[in-house]
């Protein structure tokens, strides 16, 4: 009870705060009159426990009343000389069981009017704010009720429409950048791993590249994962020319002349407002807070447009995809579950680095313009992602999860393993005179994989949208879970591309970026997955995986399987990564600038071995007209 009270008054102290004006002493008519009948209600209810009370006393009073008569029985007995021991036993029992009976109804009767008094006066503010907060009122779908599409398909029919116009668009810009007249145009799409603001950084570079070269003309798919869709994300949201978003957005607001300004650390006058509005919105539909509602807008009140960033949603990219004029973006998450007790499943003895994988049932969870779901569960549109369902429909109107909640859920650093925090964070920021203690700790880590793979603090938690649907795993659940990708299956999102034929088919080409510590394992790991998930893709040869990690252009194929879409890998090397830390957020504009031009100048110089493997391809799918 005491919960609910505390948790009215914050909300109420959030809207004066937010500055909404019917609370702010030009009440509008229509909300004096709701708070009227509240206070109408107050006093109705006042009475009825006013009442009661009277009635639970006169009850009282008469079983005192009963119980002193059943006292001075009992002298009475013992003066006749009855059994006194029994007589007394029976007579306390019979008044102190009436009397607790008498207290435990009187108990019941103040609690259950005392909680139907906060619970009627809580559903009146929150009814209040849906109908008085300005995130409600201008939510796209308000009006609109959702439903789940349960398919394996990742394919909607807007996503269609986007492929006719983007394939039409993207045939001429591919013959000119290859100097061939085609059949159709090639899949050519591209994959940007996770790191942080090491990734925003790096995939701002290769974007601008990407856009000088034409090659961002040729893709039809962009995926990312944790600190690339930081990039990607904003860029799209500001709708900007690259350089203007480098110069406005990146180097402006991201970094500092002296590198003391750490985005977490150092919210702008937006910051406050966006984590209040989000809380009024989630209290207002009884939806559940959790870290990404502060972290996320954190990040986001540095990366998106100005006011109103708890207003950017996903769907408003949707002209812009929709017009074949740019690629589709495929963001992703993390939605996991613990199948088993992890105590129970990992054996001290498991020498597989991810011992925890088998104890969790994990998926990407892919985000569009158009819609957010996974391949096993199932998508609905991106404007009811953060509503509650039933039954395959959504039963309320809340506004969408916005996109600073998304980037916080993609770019969870802090909801790591372990040994992720363990080895990027600490271990390097202890000094030398702990070296015994940073060599005990990271053999306790490598043997024990019950801390290894330990996670002290979740994702994202949002309504289960597939609840209630006879098919689903999760049905009886009601909430569902999502974090970072990059942390168990793969910091390289390349199996999101695999769109076509029900979601088994890839790209001819995909482009991979890699701002990992020379995580060419992480492409094997796509491979593992693509394997598990029966889809073709290339071996990634041990021999040419080592001297990969060496260059910055190396070419993947497999000419066994004929579906298997060759891959470019281009990795950026030479990172300090003292300075470029995956969960650094601190950065000077030198720091931040220089960064950006190495990722530009490392793929500017492998556009011709590009256009040379993209041209290779072409003629070996014999898409290429003859004169």
């Amino acid at each position: 009870m005491k919960q609910n009270h505390r948790t009215a008054f914050i909300c109420l102290l959030c809207m004066l705060i937010l500055g909404t004006p019917d609370l702010q002493g030009n009440f509008s008519n229509n909300l004096k009159i709701k708070f009227q009948e509240f206070v109408d209600k107050g006093k109705k209810k006042t009475k009825t426990i006013k009442d009661s009370l009277e009635k639970e006393f006169k009850k009282g009073k008469k079983r005192v009343e009963k119980a002193g008569k059943l006292v001075e029985k009992t002298g009475k007995d013992i003066l006749a000389g009855k059994n006194v021991k029994e007589t007394l036993k029976d007579t306390g029992t019979t008044a102190t069981t009436d009397l607790l009976e008498y207290v435990d109804e009187d108990r019941k009767t103040l609690r259950e009017a005392s909680n139907v008094a906060v619970e009627e006066s809580t559903a009146l503010v929150r009814q209040v704010l849906r109908k008085k907060l300005d995130t409600v009122k201008q939510a796209p779908a308000r009006k609109h009720t959702i439903t789940v599409r349960q398919s394996s398909n990742p394919i909607s029919s807007q996503e269609l429409k986007f492929r006719q116009k983007r394939n039409d668009f993207i045939k001429s810009h591919q013959e000119k950048f290859l100097g061939v007249r085609l059949k159709r145009p090639m899949n050519i799409s591209a994959s940007a791993s996770g790191g942080g603001m090491r990734a925003m950084l790096g995939f701002t570079g290769h974007l601008s590249a990407l856009e000088k070269s034409g090659l961002f003309n040729l893709l039809t798919y962009i995926a990312t994962l944790s600190g690339s869709t930081w990039a990607l994300s904003s860029f799209y949201q500001h709708n900007l020319p690259i350089e203007s978003f480098i110069t406005d957005v990146v180097l402006k607001k991201l970094s500092s002349s002296n590198g003391k300004k750490d985005l977490l650390f150092n919210p702008n006058k937006h910051t406050v407002k966006d984590i209040m509005d989000a809380l009024l919105v989630k209290w207002a539909f009884g939806l559940p807070v959790d870290p990404m509602d502060i972290y996320g807008r954190v990040i986001g009140s540095h990366f998106l447009p100005q006011p109103h960033t708890q207003r950017s949603y996903l769907s408003q990219q949707r002209p812009g995809v929709l017009s074949g004029s740019k690629p589709m973006p495929i963001y992703t998450g993390r939605w996991y579950r613990t199948t088993k007790n992890v105590e129970k499943c990992i054996s001290e003895k498991d020498t597989n680095t991810n011992a925890s994988s088998k104890c969790l049932q994990e998926e990407y969870v892919e985000y569009t313009p158009f819609e957010v779901g996974t391949r096993s569960l199932g998508f609905i549109d991106s404007d009811g992602f953060g509503r509650k369902f039933n039954k395959g429909k959504s039963i309320d109107k809340a506004p969408p999860l916005g996109i600073a909640y998304h980037q916080g859920t993609w770019g969870s650093a802090f909801a790591a393993q372990t040994h992720i925090i363990w080895d990027e964070v600490i271990k390097g920021a202890l000094p030398p005179q702990f070296k015994e203690i940073k060599t005990w700790v990271s053999d306790l880590i490598k043997k024990k994989h019950t801390v290894a793979d330990f996670q002290v603090i979740k994702g994202a938690e949002v309504p289960n949208f597939t609840k209630g649907l006879p098919n689903s795993p999760i049905k009886n659940e009601k909430y569902m879970h999502i974090g970072d990708a990059g942390i168990s299956i793969s910091s390289t999102p390349t199996f999101t591309l695999y769109r076509d034929k029900g979601g088994k088919e890839g790209p001819d080409v995909i482009l991979v970026f890699d701002y990992g510590r020379g995580s060419i394992r992480e492409l094997q790991a796509v491979a593992a997955y693509a394997n598990q998930q029966k889809v073709s893709f290339p071996k990634i040869d041990d021999k040419l995986a080592t001297s990969a990690q060496k260059k910055t252009f190396t070419h993947f194929k497999d000419n066994s399987k004929k579906s298997a879409p060759e891959i470019i890998y281009l990795p950026l090397l030479n990172i300090d990564f003292d300075t470029y830390g995956t969960f650094k957020f601190k950065y000077s504009t030198k720091e931040a600038k220089n960064f950006i031009q190495k990722a530009e100048s490392s793929l500017q110089e492998n556009i011709e071995n590009i256009r040379k493997t993209l041209l290779a391809v072409a003629k070996k799918k014999k898409l290429i007209k003859s004169n």
